[in-house]
């Protein structure tokens, strides 16, 4: 809203812009306004409360994989129980490189946990352990490098 408002303040006062979005924002009459702010409130109250909506289950999902409860819980009876235990016993890191870690550590784990194999001989889980920690190392050094720009 407030980026329509600010090109259409720039249009209608200036000569800034292109001679279209000039001459239709200083044509523009009461119904095309009201049609034009109106619709852009809507998208974005729509876009916000969307996000608003999801934000909440995708960010207990990922410390519930960042704990390690998604991976331990597979084949549990009750998932939701089994999963809120990690959470509440094993919470990821506080630093970024915590929870990169935790990150990592449950993707590994979780590959070990599913183990499908590959064509050469190696299994996905090899590859994917090595991969992991490879990134892990390569990860933590770039994040010891770049700590005293995110320090508070």
């Amino acid at each position: 809203l407030s980026a329509q408002l600010y090109a259409d303040i720039i249009n209608k006062y200036s000569d800034l812009g292109t001679e279209e979005a000039r001459s239709e924002a200083r044509t523009r009459n009461i119904e095309e306004w009201a049609s034009l702010y109106s619709t852009k409130c809507l998208s974005g109250a729509a876009l916000f409360g969307v996000y608003e909506s999801v934000r909440l289950p995708i960010s207990k999902l990922i410390q519930e994989v960042l704990a390690g409860g998604f991976d331990g819980c597979l084949g549990s009876k009750d998932i939701n129980l089994c999963m809120e235990t990690y959470v509440i016993d094993n919470p990821p890191g506080a630093s970024f490189e915590g929870r990169f870690q935790a990150f990592i550590t449950a993707l590994s784990s979780l590959s070990t946990r599913l183990g499908t194999e590959i064509n050469d001989g190696a299994d996905f889980v090899e590859l994917g352990r090595s991969t992991f920690v490879h990134l892990n190392s390569e990860a933590g050094s770039l994040l010891r490098i770049l700590e005293p720009f995110f320090s508070n």
